[in-house]
Parts: structure tokens; C-alpha cells; sequence
């Protein structure tokens, strides 16, 4: 029930969208009177963001990149390291990747067009993949770091709008701080992610390709990336 929903998200120490998702989701087809396994219909939800961004690709990254980068960017995620549980699990990951991407593609829009609608759309989805999951904010505070260096650099006007989306995103993300904060004290003494070192580091780096963090296997990924 959506009275429970609150304090179950908050014990998994994950944000809420996506488990907003799932419940939206299975509810809208009982709704329909649809008989199907919830489990099943919960897995398929987690396809749908990479369906989301093959069209994404198909369309305007194609538009704005040709049709090798678009063919290259969708055939990568294909063959990423992992994709296929991460993929076909009741999980938020590939939500989490699609609205990192999508952040990605309008800061572009905003630093050509500098309307409202690109800083809006931007806006949008770097809240939703901080909604997601708190990694997907990481890449999110970067692309943020990188236009404020962009816009200072080149176009200083910009920095009121800046300015006034990093507010938007902080006041749209407030509701969600008090539970944030209680999940970091639930996880405070102890937490599974393992302590950061150079192996692990480049393992990270390396994962579009091999999962075992093996550190010769990841440094010779990373260098044909480059």
C-alpha cells in the first residue's frame, strides 16, 4: 500500500522513483483487470528505459551526431559489462543510466540554444536520476561542475540560469532530504561498498567491459576507450 510505500523505500536506503515506478505500474494494469505475474511485469519495466534510449538514439542523437555515433552509442550499451541482468533485474540501474544520458544530451541543447526549455529538460532529469539512485547524482554534480567552468569561461549571462537550476533541482529534490538523511544513519556503521583504492578505482572505470576488476583486464579497456 502507498502508506507503507515510505518506509519500505527508505529501509532499502535507495531514492523512490523507481519503486513509484513499479507500483504505478502493476497498479495501472489491476486497474484493467489483467491477470499477469508481477515478478515478470516488474522486469520489463527495468527494459523499458533501454527501449527509451534505442529511440533516444534513433532520433536525436542521430540528428545532432550522425548516424555512426548514434549506431556506435546504442551498440556500446548493448555489449556493456553486465547488461544483461542489469537489464532483466527489479532494479533501477537502467532508469538510473537513461536520465544520465538524457542530462547529458541537453546540456548540449543548453550551452547551443540557452533556451528555457533546454535548462528546463535539464533540470528535469538530473532531479530524476537523483531520484533514482544517489550514484546517478555523481555524474549529475559533474555535468553541473563542468558547464559552471563552461559558462565561466565563455558566457558568464549564463550564470544566473545556472544558478537558478541548481536551485529548482535542490527545492524539487528537498521533499526527499529527511529520508536521505535517515538512510545515511542507517547505514552508517557499516555499508557493503567495498573502501576505495587505485585497483578499485580503475576496476570502476573498466566495468563497461569486464565486471571481475581485474586490474591488467580494466587498465587495457580503458586504454581502448580512450
Amino acid at each position: 500500500p502507498f502508506t507503507e510505500l515510505a518506509g519500505v523505500i527508505t529501509h532499502d536506503v535507495h531514492p523512490p522513483l523507481h519503486y513509484l515506478l513499479l507500483k504505478a505500474g502493476t497498479d495501472i494494469l489491476k486497474t484493467f483487470g489483467l491477470q499477469f505475474d508481477t515478478v515478470f511485469v516488474s522486469k520489463i519495466m527495468s527494459v523499458v528505459p533501454y527501449a527509451i534510449i534505442l529511440i533516444v538514439s534513433a532520433t536525436k542523437i542521430k540528428r545532432e551526431y550522425g548516424y555512426l555515433t548514434a549506431g556506435l552509442f546504442a551498440f556500446s550499451l548493448a555489449v556493456m559489462s553486465e547488461f544483461l541482468p542489469h537489464y532483466s533485474i527489479m532494479r533501477m540501474y537502467s532508469w538510473a543510466v537513461l536520465f544520465v544520458i538524457l542530462a547529458f544530451i541537453f546540456l548540449k541543447d543548453v550551452i547551443d540554444k540557452n533556451d528555457t526549455k533546454s535548462w528546463a529538460l535539464l533540470t528535469i532529469f538530473a532531479v530524476l536520476a537523483a531520484y533514482t539512485h544517489y550514484f546517478a547524482a555523481i555524474p549529475i554534480v559533474c555535468i553541473y561542475l563542468c558547464l559552471l567552468v563552461y559558462i565561466y569561461r565563455n558566457d558568464r549571462e549564463k550564470l544566473k540560469l545556472w544558478a537558478i537550476s541548481v536551485v529548482a533541482g535542490i527545492i524539487l529534490f528537498a521533499p526527499w532530504l529527511i529520508s536521505f538523511m535517515s538512510q545515511v544513519a542507517f547505514v552508517g556503521e557499516g555499508y557493503w561498498i567495498p573502501k576505495l583504492t587505485f585497483k578499485n578505482i580503475i576496476g570502476f572505470f573498466g566495468y563497461f567491459v569486464t565486471s571481475s576488476r581485474n586490474l591488467y583486464t580494466c587498465i587495457f579497456s580503458i586504454v581502448i576507450l580512450i
